[in-house]
Order: C-alpha cells, then structure tokens, then sequence
C-alpha cells in the first residue's frame, strides 16, 4: 500500500479545518488502497475498522438477501467518504461493496481516528454534524420512497436494479423480494408489470426483465433517487 499525503485527508469534509501537524500526523497512520474492477473493498457482514476516501474509480453498495439475491443500492464516485457509518458504530457491514473499476482510495482507520480526537476534541462535533447530515439526508430519501406512488416507487427499484442504463438491460429478478422492496403486494406488482409490458417500457419472460425504456422509466419514477 502506497503512503498517503496530508493533501489527500484536505478533501474529506471532517478533516478541512484540522491543524497542518495533527493532519501531518494523521496521514502518516493512513494508507492508499488499490482495488481492481471487480474486486470487493469489504463483504457484507465484515468488521469495520476503517473508511474511506474515493480519489479515483466507481464502487457499488450492494445488499445480498436471504434468498440470494444481490441489489445495487447506490454507486459512490471521487471525493466521496465509505463506510464511515459500520466504522463509526462499531458494527458488522451491513453491505458489499465492489469496485465497478479501477480505484484508489485513501484508507482511515477507526484507530488512527480515535487518537486524533482525543488530540484535538472539536473533531467530534465535526463529525457528529457530518455523520447527522448523512443520516438526515437517508432519511429524506427513505420518506420520499415511502410516499411516493406504488408505480414510483416500482420504477425507482427497477431504475436501481438496472443501475441507471442508458439504454435496453436484462434483469434477473425475484418477484417477492422485488415486490417486498416495493412495499407491494404480488397482485399490484403483476398489475403494473403486466401494465409496462403492454406500453412496450419492459418485457418479461418468468424471473428475467427487460427495461426497454429507460426514459418512460424515468419519468413514472419521478426522477427521485433511491
């Protein structure tokens, strides 16, 4: 692993006002990580003993089900902090997460930070305020999801699963789980798959969708991120 620079930790939010020799020194307990496209940065069930900072590449956040199934939840770009919250908490990861290509990340541990806040207390505050604004900002996108119409919220989930494509892309799916994420029950979920079927948006043959229009997708949607 490559060492890392005091001007890599100046991109994270929490680190932009810490003093040049506390962030000197912090830089020395961090370390670059490269990761190959294709290959996980943690496991779903991993401990958590650090986060990280994106400087270059794309990774997604993927659940993996009981049934078997694996969705993307969302895909993390440059200048973007992950994993932070398992870290924080002390708790398993609650996902995967894969490099959809080549990354380099910066690499802070649980460790390295803890010291430092006990070198310089006014942290905490800083990183209570970031990690509050991550949770409110899940929770907008959680009471959105929930109001929204069955069909937006249906289209939401088939937009995430196809990982926002641009253009026609099979998808391997389970209808009750499908219908589970949906907050529907299997006879709505039918009726507007069958409904999109009939407007030429998807086709469907048992397990497999196809989202042949993406842009209709995106409008029943409402454009609302997950």
């Amino acid at each position: 692993m490559t060492a890392v620079t005091a001007q890599h930790l100046r991109e994270i939010p929490i680190f932009q006002d810490l003093p040049q020799d506390l962030l000197n020194n912090l830089a020395l307990q961090c370390h670059q990580v490269d990761i190959h496209a294709g290959e996980s940065l943690f496991h779903q069930g991993d401990d958590s003993p650090a986060f990280y900072l994106i400087e270059d590449g794309q990774l997604h956040v993927i659940r993996h089900y009981d049934t078997g199934e694996d969705i993307v939840l969302a895909t993390f770009s440059p200048y973007e902090i992950i994993g932070e919250m398992s870290m924080f908490a002390q708790e398993p990861r609650t996902v995967k997460v894969v490099a959809v290509s080549d990354c380099v990340l910066v690499e802070i541990t649980y460790a390295a930070l803890t010291t430092l806040m006990n070198q310089h207390p006014a942290m905490t505050m800083t990183i209570l305020t970031v990690l509050s604004k991550r949770l409110h900002r899940v929770n907008l996108l959680m009471h959105e999801f929930a109001l929204g119409s069955p069909e937006a919220r249906l289209a939401n989930l088939v937009l995430l699963m196809a990982d926002n494509a641009t253009g026609p892309i099979s998808i391997n799916v389970r209808l009750q789980q499908m219908a589970r994420a949906a907050g529907l029950d299997m006879g709505a979920l039918n009726a507007i798959l069958n409904e999109w079927v009939g407007r030429g948006y998807i086709t469907r043959i048992g397990n497999q969708l196809s989202l042949m229009n993406v842009e209709a997708m995106g409008e029943i949607a409402g454009n609302a991120a997950l």
